[in-house]
């Protein structure tokens, strides 16, 4: 169903459209037979793929063909076209009304700008009909951002980094045939120089990754409080927005002796996010209303960061946080290749484990620590500021959401809400977890795909 209101054209157009291959029939089989066979997809995935297909040319039909297709849908649409009667002779005339041609790419000069262009109003025309658009089957562009080119630009400077973290330890081969035979004294001055030098070079690896690639991504137009919320502190900072607007519309209250936010009871709020927090203050527990950051309003907030360009992909993460904990893990394992010869010739080892240990866990966290706000998302976050600058001065009621997005729930301080304030941020100025810090686009988000873990705290980036 269209999850907005549609007109009859629009109604007509999609019943039409969505009847499409849904029998059995020997053709609709064969279809889809021959969409697993060229793609590698499961049955599942080729049905799915067709039902992104039949919103594709729902979308194309509204737009008069000015559309431009994800990689997936481009590969239902190209097998589409070689069923030439099914296509030209029914499908175009009788359900999308005209002839939908399938013009591909000539490398013309902005053609590229003019295709990103035209998936980002394809993407926000789907968005107003359907939801929010699946990220399998509608990644960022490939011609723009995303996991395409931020796993690309990392790919490819893998093997430098790899060959940088070697070479730290090939230079010490270099000085003596053999480090691993240097006396305790002499191998655990080399040692600690080679951690001081690892932490120089994993400090360096984290902000070329997280901020070297800083290219656009898809326009989706302004974004909404809820997305700037989870820019600025992630998950936890768009639970706190919508807590301070739920209570502005008057639909929650703060409870001082029960130390909790309970409901107004005056009905349900429009907007599906605060339906969703609503549902979670009812149920009369903080502990159920904290637990709200992990339903699919905020997944979906987060997808769309990612569209445009904002949020690094869960793999760009991954292979953002290996490449860092690298130097450290290179590291360890040469100090427990010491600690066994050591070991071997009876001699004392303990101030080598514990020094192997420390890079041991300096490499866990690395790897743990997923980065989340891209190089671009520091830019556009910063530039949101600038904009809303005097909302986060005047801390207005009828703008408090935009405020607690921006700068935590310090903006709740000595209001009706002081209390969630004192609950989010018991000791004021001091940072309740991993989330957002005190100073702009400086903090962990966790996971890329996640919870970034602290409270309300001051204004920032809620991402590495």
């Amino acid at each position: 169903m269209l999850c907005t209101q549609q007109s009859d054209q629009i109604e007509d157009h999609w019943q039409r459209i969505e009847s499409w291959m849904r029998d059995d029939s020997p053709l609709s089989l064969t279809f889809r037979r021959q969409l697993a066979e060229a793609s590698g997809w499961t049955p599942t995935d080729c049905l799915q793929a067709m039902e992104e297909y039949r919103r594709f040319c729902t979308v194309a039909a509204l737009q008069h063909g000015e559309v431009s297709p994800s990689p997936a849908v481009d590969k239902v649409w190209h097998l589409h076209l070689t069923y030439s009667r099914d296509y030209w002779l029914d499908f175009c005339p009788n359900r999308l009304g005209f002839d939908l041609h399938h013009q591909p790419g000539m490398g013309q000069p902005g053609e590229a700008a003019r295709l990103r262009h035209l998936y980002g109003l394809t993407l926000q025309r789907y968005q107003a009909l359907f939801g929010q658009p699946p990220a399998k089957w509608w990644p960022a562009h490939p011609l723009t951002v995303g996991a395409v080119r931020q796993s690309g630009w990392l790919k490819r400077r893998t093997g430098r980094w790899l060959a940088a973290v070697v070479g730290i330890l090939g230079l010490s081969a270099i000085a003596q045939a053999n480090p691993l035979d240097w006396q305790g004294p002499a191998f655990l001055g080399l040692f600690m120089v080679l951690m001081g030098l690892a932490a120089a070079l994993t400090t360096i690896l984290r902000n070329r990754l997280t901020r070297g690639d800083e290219r656009g991504g898809l326009s989706l137009g302004e974004p909404d409080v809820w997305t700037v919320a989870y820019l600025s502190g992630g998950p936890q900072r768009v639970l706190d927005a919508a807590v301070a607007e739920l209570h502005r519309q008057e639909f929650i209250r703060w409870n001082t002796s029960g130390k909790r936010v309970e409901s107004a009871e005056r009905g349900e709020p429009d907007d599906p996010l605060l339906r969703t927090v609503f549902a979670a203050v009812r149920q009369r527990t903080m502990s159920s209303v904290l637990e709200v950051v992990k339903s699919g309003h905020f997944e979906a907030i987060r997808r769309n960061l990612q569209q445009r360009g904002w949020w690094f992909s869960a793999d760009a993460a991954l292979r953002i946080s290996q490449i860092s904990a690298l130097p450290f893990a290179v590291l360890s394992g040469f100090g427990v290749l010491k600690i066994g010869i050591g070991l071997s010739r009876d001699k004392p080892v303990l101030f080598l484990v514990l020094l192997t240990i420390a890079c041991a866990i300096v490499a866990a966290v690395m790897y743990f620590k997923r980065p989340g706000v891209t190089g671009r998302g520091r830019k556009a976050f910063e530039e949101i500021k600038q904009k809303h600058e005097l909302t986060s001065r005047s801390h207005s009621n009828d703008q408090v959401a935009m405020a607690v997005a921006l700068a935590g729930t310090t903006v709740l301080a000595g209001t009706a809400l002081a209390g969630y304030h004192d609950f989010r941020q018991p000791t004021s100025g001091t940072d309740s977890g991993s989330g957002a810090g005190c100073t702009s686009c400086s903090s962990n988000s966790g996971d890329s795909g996640g919870d970034s873990g602290g409270g309300g705290g001051c204004g920032g980036c809620g991402g590495d």
